[in-house]
């Protein structure tokens, strides 16, 4: 239950203190854009939606943890701190494009493809492990 609360804090922490006056050291990639890209940049619209996001995000693990922990559900309670970040960290990747009016280079592109890729195939492990196994009590990570 701890470590779901942590969790929930750690997005709802990050979603409450997210500006734009520190969005060039708390968000990764755009602390190192060049000021011309940083101008392509929609961020007044980029930080309110991450706001919303982050808060989101922390208040259904914090509330799905906790049902989970309190019905004994481990199936549940693993979701909430494994697969769920997983996935909004997809859902945020994907619509937070929009924001970004920079022409992606072909290594970027790559690079974007590479990181959807990678969190698809640890959800679809988690899911495997979790979901489909049976004895899902002996995880093998």
């Amino acid at each position: 239950m701890t470590a779901v609360v942590i969790l929930a804090i750690i997005f709802v922490v990050l979603g409450t203190i997210l500006t734009t006056k520190n969005a060039d050291s708390l968000l990764s990639g755009y602390n190192t854009m060049s000021d011309e890209k940083r101008r392509n940049i929609e961020i007044e619209q980029l930080i309110p939606f991450l706001n919303r996001s982050f808060k989101t995000i922390g208040l259904i693990i914090l509330i799905t943890g906790t049902f989970a922990y309190f019905i004994k559900n481990e199936k549940l309670y693993i979701s909430a701190l494994a697969l769920f970040p997983i996935i909004s960290a997809i859902i945020i990747l994907l619509y937070s494009k929009k924001y970004n009016k920079n022409i992606p280079t072909r290594f970027e592109k790559v690079m974007s493809i590479m990181v959807l890729i990678i969190l698809m195939t640890i959800a679809f492990f988690i899911v495997f492990q979790v979901f489909i196994q049976e004895d899902y009590g002996n995880l093998h990570f």
